[in-house]
């Protein structure tokens, strides 16, 4: 039997050894020679030749047998026979011992099919089977037998033969039968039988009815309405190229030829799984259609052939979904929306990028003083004022022109008010364009939201202050202010050549005596703010996707 060699094995060792069960469960899919296998079962207990692994098939035990005429060889319909009144003389007939061979043989085809009461009643024979008696279950749906019929039979599971032993087979046949029959039609053959070897064998005569003797692509596709392979490939293009027009033009062909459309629907399905798999495993190209958006069409013909099987208007179902894929053919690739994304989500940024009011919270200049009053701090990056604990050796940066102080710093100091209040020193040539920079290597994300800030100020005490912006969201502040952020701000600061801050602290730039928000978002609010990100729309839109967890986002406390 085809693709059966493990079954047949283990039946052919029971019959010769004698180890024989009360009953046997063949299960699988159609067409793949459960029954087949059972009467030859049936024929190797009682060949004369045997007990042997095979029979002889000449006997007059195995002609009976072959011909449906053993009276000790009962074969059942199940699908028909499915009461216990059937059963109950089923049951009967099996106490009487054989007539003329050596087992009395009961073959019950679609077996899922009898009922519960008819099961019930077969539970007893099978509990105390006479030695003589061989139950035969075969059925499509193994998962309809009951748990106490399968207990007490052993059961084996018929795989479908393989693409290329089906193809094998049926070109014997062919031969056998003088078939002129070249090796394209032969593959759309294997195709249509879907692993089922009878099927196969009933397309393979369906197309010698239509055309002869010589057999070709174009007859099985003609005799078996299969959908041309050419119109599918101009289909995928057309949907990989977004040109709705043309692939709208294949439907309509495929229509006014009579080709079943969700034929068509499953055609392009297994077509772009092929390229799929090509692309991923062959390699990415630069151009054409790329992973994702493979799988997008996929999603979406695999939906839509779902719903032409369930009956509706095939043509406006298909055209509407045809429209709808052709939309994604300017898909991004998920590596440059992410990038997107995250300059979506850090903001717009100012063409001079300072902090017009060059205020901290509470209205106070950043650079005026230290924490505590205690004279002059660090100033704006722009210069320094006394104990700034900049190293002697550290990199120079040019700063903008400042009044010297008359009881303050040198001359060559900048004075630490003035770049407080000057807007363009706090992000242009000074340390926050600078820290930006040196964090875009090691931590790009951050660096993007960092883009929001609008200035730096590192006290004495080596606490660095880092100012947002008025429109900052909830998001920036949280993602500064979280632990993984602290570190990456402060190794980035060292890197510049300062001293490493013992504390970062990340405020608000607030136009009133505002302290920052504490309160975790909740969940509506988080979608809230989601809905209004064009980029997360965006994707929202083109998947189709919706949110099944949302998390809230809680800063830290002195962020």
């Amino acid at each position: 039997m085809l693709g059966q060699q493990v079954p047949s094995k283990a039946l052919g060792a029971a019959a010769k050894t004698g180890t024989l069960a009360s009953s046997y469960i063949f299960s699988g899919t159609r067409g793949i020679g459960k029954t087949t296998i059972a009467r030859i079962f049936a024929k190797t207990l009682n060949c004369a030749e045997g007990p042997a692994e095979d029979c002889c098939d000449q006997c007059q035990a195995c002609i009976e047998i072959r011909e449906g005429r053993c009276l000790d060889v009962l074969e059942v319909d199940a699908a028909t026979h499915t009461g216990i009144d059937d059963i109950r003389e089923l049951r009967e007939a099996a106490q009487y011992p054989p007539g003329q061979e050596r087992y009395r043989v009961f073959i019950l085809d679609e077996a899922h099919q009898l009922s519960a009461a008819a099961w019930n009643g077969l539970l007893k024979v099978l509990e105390e089977p006479p030695q003589w008696c061989v139950f035969l279950f075969c059925t499509t749906e193994p998962h309809k037998i009951p748990a106490t019929i399968e207990s007490r039979s052993l059961h084996f599971a018929f795989r479908s033969p393989s693409p290329a032993q089906l193809k094998g087979h049926l070109q014997r046949v062919a031969q056998d039968e003088a078939l002129e029959i070249d090796s394209d039609a032969l593959d759309l053959l294997v195709k249509a039988a879907d692993g089922s070897v009878r099927d196969g064998l009933s397309a393979m005569d369906q197309v010698r009815a239509l055309v002869g003797q010589s057999v070709d692509a174009g007859s099985v596709r003609d005799a078996l309405g299969l959908v041309p392979g050419e119109a599918i490939a101009r289909y995928v293009e057309a949907l990989t190229a977004g040109d709705t027009p043309a692939a709208l033009e294949v439907v309509a062909s495929m229509e006014e030829s009579g080709q079943d459309l969700r034929s068509v629907a499953a055609e392009a399905l297994e077509a772009v799984r092929r390229l799929a798999l090509d692309l991923t495993l062959g390699g990415k190209a630069d151009s054409g259609p790329f992973p994702e958006q493979l799988v997008y069409l996929g999603k979406v013909l695999d939906e839509t052939e779902t719903r032409l099987r369930q009956g509706g208007p095939q043509r406006t179902l298909l055209d509407l979904a045809t429209i709808r894929m052709t939309r994604m053919a300017g898909l991004e690739k998920l590596e440059e929306l992410v990038g997107r994304l995250e300059e979506i989500s850090a903001g717009p940024r100012s063409p001079m990028g300072g902090n017009p009011s060059g205020r901290g919270p509470g209205g106070r200049g950043l650079g005026s003083e230290g924490p505590g009053g205690r004279g002059p701090g660090r100033g704006g990056p722009g210069g320094r004022g006394p104990g700034s604990g900049r190293p002697a050796g550290g990199p120079q940066r040019s700063a903008p022109a400042s009044k010297p102080s008359t009881a303050g710093p040198p001359a060559s100091r900048t004075d630490p008010d003035r770049v407080a209040h000057s807007g363009a020193s706090a992000r242009t040539g000074n340390d926050l364009a600078d820290l930006s920079s040196q964090m875009q290597d090691s931590s790009p994300a951050l660096a993007a939201v960092l883009r929001q800030a609008k200035s730096t100020h590192c006290d004495d005490s080596g606490r660095l202050r880092i100012t947002l912006s008025q429109d900052a969201g909830e998001f920036v502040q949280a993602r500064l202010s979280s632990d993984e952020g602290k570190q990456s701000l402060a190794g980035a600061w060292a890197a510049l050549g300062y001293p490493k801050p013992r504390q970062v602290e990340i405020l608000r730039e607030a136009s009133e005596a505002k302290t920052p928000s504490h309160k975790a978002l909740s969940r509506e609010e988080i979608l809230e703010e989601a809905r209004k990100d064009p980029a997360v729309r965006s994707l929202f839109e083109r998947f189709g996707a919706v949110v099944l967890q949302s998390k809230s986002i809680e800063p830290e406390a002195g962020g």
